[in-house]
C-alpha cells in the first residue's frame, strides 16, 4: 500500500467496520512507526506514522487480552511455538515495550491453521515464522509471515545449549538444503 493518508484511513474504518485501526509500515520491525488510530480523533503526527508504504489493519482486542502466537518452522517442519503478551495497558508485544514471551504448546487445530499459511507457498522456506492472533470468535488470523531474517525464538524450543531442539531442526534443514 502507498503512504497512509486521511482518505485511506477513512476507507479502512468503513471496510473493516471498526472504530480502531493499527497502521504500520509494510517494511519494519519492533513496532517502529506503528500507530493506533481511533475513529473521530486526529491522526498521529507524520513522524509517528510510517514514512512510506503502510498496512492498515483493524485493531484486534485479543492482542491485549491474549497476545500474539508465533509458530516456527524449519525446512517446512514445525519446531516450536510461543505466545507473546503485551504489558498491561499496551498492545505492543515486543519486549522493548514491556511485552513478554512464553513457551506455548498449540493444539492440533492451531497447528493446522499455521501450517495452512505455509501450504499456500510454492516453495519450502528454510525457516519461517507464522504470527497469528485470535479474532472475537477464537479463530486464528494471520498477522505476519516472517521469512526474511525473523527472530526465531530458539530459547523457547525444548532443550538447552547444544541440545536445543529448535537449533537442531534448523541445522538439519540447512544441511539438507546445502546437500541438495
Amino acid at each position: 500500500m502507498d503512504r497512509v493518508s486521511p482518505k485511506k484511513i477513512a476507507q479502512a474504518f468503513e471496510k473493516f467496520n471498526t472504530d480502531k485501526l493499527v497502521v504500520k509500515p509494510d517494511i519494519g520491525a519492533g513496532a517502529w512507526r506503528q500507530a493506533i488510530v481511533k475513529k473521530g480523533e486526529a491522526l498521529p503526527s507524520a513522524n509517528e506514522l510510517p514514512p512510506a508504504g503502510a498496512l492498515i489493519q483493524p485493531f484486534m482486542k485479543s492482542v491485549q487480552e491474549i497476545g500474539e502466537y508465533s509458530f516456527l518452522y524449519f525446512g517446512g517442519g514445525f519446531s516450536h511455538a510461543l505466545l507473546k503478551k503485551a504489558k498491561k495497558g499496551d498492545y505492543r508485544i515486543q519486549s522493548i515495550y514491556g511485552g513478554v514471551e512464553e513457551k506455548y504448546t498449540p493444539n492440533d487445530a492451531e497447528r493446522a491453521q499455521a501450517r495452512a499459511v505455509l501450504d499456500v507457498l510454492d516453495f519450502t522456506p528454510l525457516y519461517a515464522r507464522v504470527d497469528l492472533i485470535k479474532d472475537d470468535t477464537g479463530r486464528m488470523l494471520l498477522i505476519e509471515l516472517e521469512m526474511i531474517e525473523p527472530y526465531l525464538y530458539l530459547p523457547m524450543a525444548e532443550g538447552e545449549a547444544g541440545e536445543n531442539q529448535g537449533a537442531k531442526k534448523l541445522a538439519k534443514a540447512l544441511l539438507r538444503r546445502l546437500e541438495a
